[in-house]
């Protein structure tokens, strides 16, 4: 880790039989074939890397369950999603079936979610984005500012999120005036973070800062999770980082995103022009006194009276 300053057609031809209708356009035969999609044997695959071996043919049998009725579509393409989206979990698995087996679509938008696919429902209800980012590089004075001396900082991004990009750049001139080196690591699918965090652990990463994405959000809770087994001192944009033990998150309160989404979707569902993105009424920073104590760092007491929130 190096840290850084700054199908084709067979047949002689169209047949009578064959022939498309009037209004159907005939396939490209020199396109490629569609996608097949996951078989069983992904499945397996998927399997085999998350869940121990002695628990493969039960667990077989178990996703089983979905595709047993009529309206439970894309067998294997929802199999291989529920046990992406356990992440191991034998409990979690089992609330997945079951959901998937009312409606199968919820899962398959949850994983599309969870790899970090841009969410095309929030964009067309939102029009333009309801986080911060412009508030990043503040977000990474706040994080010096409670480890003192702070030197290498990881920046957790992921290549999917359009913002991202331009939050780095932002990030690389802050990061030069306070004397910090920055080391981007990009994870675009949720199985990546154990190993991404070993590798921080091995590169000496004395920070975190998480940009804010669907695949991010999904997983907060693992993300804070792992910064605190290798008492890595991290900060995010959302609340919930926090509140899941993250050590800081600094951006607009819960209850202010959700004013401004429906503000939004009012404006939208009334033909009004929708609202431009202002800043923020409030900023909210959040100190997780417990985390703070479980990886041995002691939060200025100033940095503690700026803070709205403390979770102790």
């Amino acid at each position: 880790m190096t840290w850084r300053g700054a199908r084709k057609r067979s047949g002689p031809g169209w047949t009578t039989r064959n022939a498309p209708a009037p209004d159907d356009k005939p396939r490209d035969p020199t396109a490629a074939p569609p996608d097949p999609g996951p078989t069983r044997a992904d499945v397996e695959v998927a399997i085999g890397r998350l869940f121990p071996a002695e628990d493969h043919p039960a667990l077989l049998e178990v996703l089983d369950l979905y595709g047993e009725e009529p309206h439970e579509r894309e067998r294997e393409r929802v199999q291989l999603a529920l046990v992406t989206l356990s992440d191991g979990n034998v409990e979690l698995l089992l609330d997945l079936i079951r959901c998937a087996r009312q409606d199968y679509r919820d899962v398959l938008y949850w994983n599309e979610l969870a790899a970090g696919v841009r969410d095309p429902v929030a964009e067309s209800i939102a029009g333009l984005p309801l986080l911060t980012p412009e508030l990043t590089p503040k977000r990474l004075e706040l994080l010096t500012e409670a480890v003192p001396d702070l030197g290498r900082v990881a920046v957790l991004w992921n290549p999917v999120s359009a913002a991202h990009s331009k939050e780095l750049e932002a990030l690389d001139v802050v990061a030069a005036a306070l004397g910090v080196q920055l080391e981007p690591v990009s994870v675009t699918v949720p199985a990546d973070l154990e190993e991404t965090f070993r590798g921080l652990e091995r590169a000496g990463a004395e920070g975190l800062l998480v940009l804010t994405s669907a695949l991010h959000q999904m997983h907060l809770q693992r993300i804070a999770d792992l910064a605190r087994r290798i008492r890595l001192p991290a900060i995010c944009e959302l609340a919930e980082f926090a509140e899941a033990g993250g050590l800081l998150s600094y951006g607009p309160p819960p209850a202010e995103m959700a004013r401004r989404a429906v503000s939004r979707l009012e404006a939208r569902l009334r033909g009004q022009a929708v609202p431009g993105r202002d800043q923020p009424l409030t900023c909210e920073l959040v100190v997780n006194l417990e985390t703070a104590r479980a990886i041995a760092l002691a939060v200025p007491a100033w940095l503690l009276a700026r803070a709205q929130r403390v979770i102790e």
